[in-house]
């Protein structure tokens, strides 16, 4: 069943193709959306679901590159492809990180007014790392359509190096910020690419990606953010830069990690940056984070929650997993303890990599009330907006976070 949202459908939605990422996987939608009874039909989630950039006379059919087909020109003729600009931060997504998307995305806004053949048609949040500027390609496409493709792609590499010029000349002007202007080259020169559809959710952190009026573009980006509507109970937190342990910060040991795959036991979730459960500041000091595959939490967090004193825990959904954290600061042989008492994926991966990670961005369920015995974690307390007052705070403000192989 959807959720209300503002969905919006691209225009000419009847010559795209739509997809939809379940855990990382990639599924085509079979069918062509005409309308948004089409999408309710056919598509029936608001969940990562993408269109392509590009329209095509048959896109239920179109294979990459147009070499594939029944029919290899009637089912990869190229009709058109939008130009479009992915600005994401740089790093983990934090409120300094996203100002600096805003300022790129604003900057390249500008410069795209010297370009005639290209007409805005919109500026979004992409629902996790920056924005998105999506413009109409004008240009006549050659007659042949075994050339088209070709011809685009040229187009746009021409294009790019007159724009990198031009940011250039413009860094100093009025209406331009004084910063590096970056943005995904890959995205605006692909034209097989596929892009979120207005409306619909980011599962790695509940934000619909949200249609913008460019006038966003000279705001505060708190302002801009706490407008974007979200799906879940709580709003997902951002944090600022000096609250995150930057990754060259982090010890050798734990950047080998990253190479080793799945070390959350999340490698489906949307997102590459993880949250570790490690408090920093307090030597061998962790917090208890369970990382649950169906719903036995609830009935084994009952059990230990008093056991231990474990105080409030909050349970949050991520893609089809579900973190429970608890703020308590536990010594590592007192929690590896807790864990092997449950039947949570957690339980291996402490013991494996030293940490269990979850995800940057969660959906808030609900809030479990134990006892609490001892300390909360300073940092991880910032996660539930400091909703538990009056008690004793342990380790850095700073969060330790982790870049991992796989997701989005």
């Amino acid at each position: 069943m959807m959720r209300d949202s503002s969905l919006v459908l691209p225009y000419h939605s009847r010559f795209r193709c739509f997809k939809i990422n379940r855990g990382g996987k990639w599924v085509k939608i079979r069918h062509r959306v005409k309308s948004e009874q089409d999408f309710v039909k056919h598509v029936g989630s608001l969940d990562n679901v993408f269109y392509s950039v590009s329209t095509w006379l048959n896109p239920v059919i179109v294979r990459t590159k147009g070499s594939s087909g029944s029919y290899k020109i009637a089912d990869n003729l190229l009709l058109g492809s939008d130009l479009v600009f992915d600005i994401d931060c740089e790093g983990v997504p934090c409120w300094e990180s996203l100002d600096l998307a805003r300022k790129s995305a604003n900057n390249i806004y500008e410069c795209m007014k010297s370009f005639g053949d290209y007409e805005f048609e919109y500026l979004s949040f992409t629902g996790l790392k920056g924005f998105r500027l999506v413009y109409i390609d004008k240009h006549d496409l050659p007659v042949d359509p075994v050339k088209r493709i070709g011809f685009v792609e040229q187009n746009r590499k021409v294009f790019i190096l007159e724009l990198r010029k031009l940011l250039v000349e413009k860094r100093f002007t009025i209406g331009f910020y004084n910063t590096d202007t970056i943005w995904d080259e890959k995205v605006t020169l692909n034209i097989m690419n596929v892009i979120r559809v207005l409306g619909t959710i980011h599962t790695g952190t509940g934000f619909y990606t949200t249609k913008l009026p460019v006038s966003c573009l000279k705001k505060d980006i708190k302002k801009i953010i706490n407008h974007v509507p979200y799906n879940g109970k709580r709003r997902p937190v951002i944090l600022h830069k000096e609250m995150i342990e930057v990754e060259s910060e982090v010890s050798p040991r734990l950047r080998l990690l990253q190479k080793g795959g799945d070390v959350s036991g999340l490698a489906s979730s949307s997102t590459y940056f993880y949250f570790s459960n490690r408090v920093i500041g307090c030597k061998n000091n962790f917090v208890p984070v369970f990382v649950y595959d169906t719903n036995r939490w609830k009935r084994e967090l009952e059990k230990i929650g008093n056991k231990y004193s474990l105080g409030n825990i909050y349970v949050f959904k991520s893609d089809d997993k579900y973190v429970c954290v608890s703020l308590k600061v536990m010594q590592r042989r007192a929690l590896q303890k807790v864990f092997n008492q449950t039947t949570s994926s957690s339980k291996h991966l402490f013991k494996l990599h030293g940490r269990v990670l979850f995800p940057v961005f969660l959906s808030f369920i609900k809030k479990l009330r134990f006892e609490l015995t001892g300390d909360i974690s300073n940092a991880h307390n910032v996660l539930v907006r400091g909703v538990d007052e009056g008690l004793v705070l342990s380790g850095d403000e700073k969060m330790e976070i982790i870049k991992t192989v796989g997701g989005e």
